[in-house]
């Protein structure tokens, strides 16, 4: 089964129901990143907390988080990937029940093989889903029950961080509107580690003066595979500019020109 991947991988579902009986919810990030070595063992923990007024069910698993350039992020209980971390971790159980303001650790150990013969990012994402309340109280009428299932990302650097190198495999200019233009980028790490690498956009006129310079968030980008930005270039007088596109992982600077006109 795959799900398609948000840009906080936080999903809400949202079911016909009661009433909201419980909330489980993650306390210390969806994120967790370590610095290991072949052979190691790494020990860390996810937080939780039963928010909401009544007695309720968690259950945890694993599953792949898999990039295809051009693709949108998927998760996937099936498919796999060379760098998933999905044989090499496991977790304290499967599922609990929490009673309401209850907090507890779900615990979770990665063993590194001493045969790993790949330094770089290995990466799995365990999944927190509520199960179903144990109690639940009958009342007349309709309410929406939204269900919240968290995507917690477990990445290891294996070896000493190397800063990989960057490329454009694509980038496409789009009429977003009128007087907008999109500029959609397929941007590739070839090296070994993850990095969080961001985007910026500088647009010159023809006299050569720099006018606006637009940015986007920094994202993570995964060893060998593609990670998608989109710029949007908005409130310039019709006419021909030109443009310089720059990747910077906070190591290196890769760097693209273009032309944007807006007609």
């Amino acid at each position: 089964m795959k799900k398609s991947l948000f840009t906080a991988y936080l999903f809400l579902l949202f079911f016909s129901s009661v009433e909201a009986l419980g909330t489980i919810i993650v306390l210390n990030g969806l994120t967790h990143q370590y610095s290991s070595s072949i052979g190691s063992v790494i020990t860390g923990r996810i937080k939780l907390k039963n928010d909401g007024n009544s007695t309720e069910k968690f259950v945890a698993y694993k599953q792949d988080m898999l990039f295809y350039c051009g693709k949108n992020e998927v998760f996937s209980a099936t498919e796999g990937h060379g760098r998933s971390l999905k044989n090499w971790l496991k977790t304290s159980i499967d599922e609990r029940v929490l009673t309401a303001g209850e907090e507890y650790d779900l615990t979770y150990t990665i063993n590194i093989p001493r045969q790993t013969d790949t330094k770089g990012t290995y990466w799995v994402v365990i999944m927190i889903e509520p199960g179903e309340p144990v109690s639940r109280t009958e009342k007349t009428g309709l309410n929406i029950t939204s269900k919240v299932r968290y995507a917690v990302q477990i990445l290891v650097d294996v070896g000493t961080f190397e800063s990989p190198k960057m490329t454009f495999e694509d980038v496409n200019l789009k009429k977003s509107q009128i007087s907008s233009r999109l500029v959609e980028v397929q941007l590739k790490n070839e090296g070994q580690f993850a990095v969080r690498t961001k985007l910026q956009l500088e647009i010159y006129n023809a006299q050569g003066q720099k006018i606006k310079t637009l940015e986007t968030h920094s994202r993570r980008v995964f060893p060998e595979k593609c990670s998608n930005f989109e710029i949007e270039v908005s409130d310039l007088p019709k006419g021909k500019y030109d443009g310089v596109l720059v990747a910077d992982n906070g190591k290196n600077l890769v760097g693209s020109n273009l032309t944007i006109e807006i007609e």
